[in-house]
């Protein structure tokens, strides 16, 4: 009791007020599901799929390629329309298909493989439709209207953060309860419509208690004009050029490391078990770091120390690739120390890449900018992912056998060497933003 207590005091002392407490609990509510949502579509669904569904794994692959790769290309015109129709309007839209195509998938009404290959293509089209006008609502809403710009973005996407790890937390929780499932049982069942009903429910709380923010007056663009707007002037300027391309090597560096974390704990380090926990104490730790970073940098310069946590973690797995494999508790630290740096990056992205684009267009709707920061997350996460199979395959590696020093090797690169390059990456693309900025 004390420590709620505690915890609602500082909430309060922070945020303000009970009022804009709840606000941005609701504000960010579809930000917890979009987060549960992804993380069991990635993690768990192709194995379901295949395993009880009995779809064969070529084709729920190729599914999984055309969702994402259709997904990458809708965020632009997400942007589009949600500067076009306004951000909650869109917002609104796309939850409730979200909701549906969510339950859709997991429970086929008709032939499997094209019923849950349509309804994947939806899915992520449709959660892009929600994160992308999320992320432009994040970056200009006043939440509380005593506090400066900086201040309420501060605090926003702070709370957003948060709330998108929880909701990957409960997606690992499901995932432990789901995989002991061998049909489809009513836990599932029960699951997938609390989920979509859920949705449902911030749905309403949305639409009846987030305010609708005044829009900014656009001009008719022709064809040629509306080909620029979507694809190329996010890269007109600097500063969001450099803060969007960081992504790159962030969201690579994630994919290699949580990914290949459950080979390299397997094969070389002979643990099997350590590779999931490995994963779990990297997103606690991020989940659990983001309010401490909010208040730590509440009046810090937030660049820098993104910077520098790109270096440390850069210089770390670069020199932990030299050495002998990891003891299992130092194989844990490195986990919760990487975590916690990791929710340093992810509250000061998004926020450093809403004040640069306030900066370079004050006068204009922002939307088309976090389909881009969105597009080229996603982007980055399938090549990084699709490098892993790659290199597993060239190596030779073999599931559930003893491994070749060769496939030994290609999971010690796969989880620091390949890391360290795109942390190194990340920390080139911040340091040039630094020299444009001077």
């Amino acid at each position: 009791m004390g420590t709620a207590a505690g915890l609602f005091y500082y909430c309060c002392a922070f945020y303000g007020s009970m009022k804009t407490i709840l606000q941005i609990f609701i504000f960010t509510l579809p930000i917890f599901w979009g987060g549960m949502i992804q993380f069991l579509i990635m993690n768990y669904f192709m194995k379901y799929a295949t395993d009880i569904l009995w779809i064969p794994p070529a084709v729920i692959s190729f599914w999984f390629f055309l969702s994402r790769f259709t997904d990458a290309l809708n965020d632009p015109f997400m942007g589009m329309g949600a500067d076009s129709f306004g951000a909650k309007t869109w917002i609104l839209i796309f939850l409730p298909i979200t909701a549906y195509s969510f339950y859709a998938i997991w429970l086929p009404a008709m032939s499997k493989s094209l019923w849950v290959g349509f309804h994947l293509v939806l899915l992520l089209s449709a959660l892009s439709g929600v994160f992308v006008p999320h992320y432009s609502l994040s970056a200009h809403w006043q939440a509380d209207t005593k506090k400066s710009p900086d201040e309420n973005r501060h605090k926003v996407f702070g709370f957003r953060s948060v709330m998108e790890n929880l909701g990957v937390l409960a997606g690992a929780v499901f995932i432990m309860k789901l995989t002991t499932l061998k049909q489809e049982t009513s836990t599932l069942v029960s699951f997938v419509r609390i989920t979509a009903l859920g949705m449902l429910i911030t749905f309403i709380l949305f639409w009846i208690f987030f305010p609708s923010l005044p829009m900014k007056k656009k001009e008719n663009l022709s064809w040629k004009q509306l080909l620029f707007h979507l694809w190329l002037k996010p890269w007109q300027n600097k500063q969001p050029r450099y803060i969007l391309l960081t992504g790159i090597g962030t969201q690579a560096a994630a994919t290699f490391l949580l990914t290949s974390a459950l080979y390299y704990a397997e094969y070389v380090l002979q643990n099997k078990a350590a590779g999931g926990m490995f994963s779990g104490l990297f997103i606690i730790s991020a989940t659990i770091s983001i309010p401490v970073w909010i208040f730590l940098l509440k009046k810090k310069r937030k660049s820098f120390f993104w910077k520098i946590s790109l270096g440390i973690m850069g210089f770390l797995f670069f020199s932990l690739f030299f050495l002998p494999p990891l003891p299992t508790s130092l194989f844990y630290g490195v986990a919760f120390f990487i975590g916690s740096l990791a929710g340093l990056i992810l509250f000061t992205h998004p926020v450093l890449l809403a004040e640069a684009v306030e900066e370079a267009h004050p006068k204009e709707e922002k939307g088309i900018f976090y389909s881009m920061f969105t597009m080229i997350n996603k982007g980055s996460m399938a090549f990084a992912a699709w490098i892993v199979g790659l290199l597993l395959q060239l190596s030779g590696y073999q599931p559930n056998a003893i491994q070749t020093d060769r496939a030994l090797f290609a999971m010690k690169v796969l989880f620091f060497l390949l890391p360290a390059i795109a942390f190194f990456f990340a920390y080139l693309m911040i340091t040039l933003r630094f020299k444009e900025n001077r």
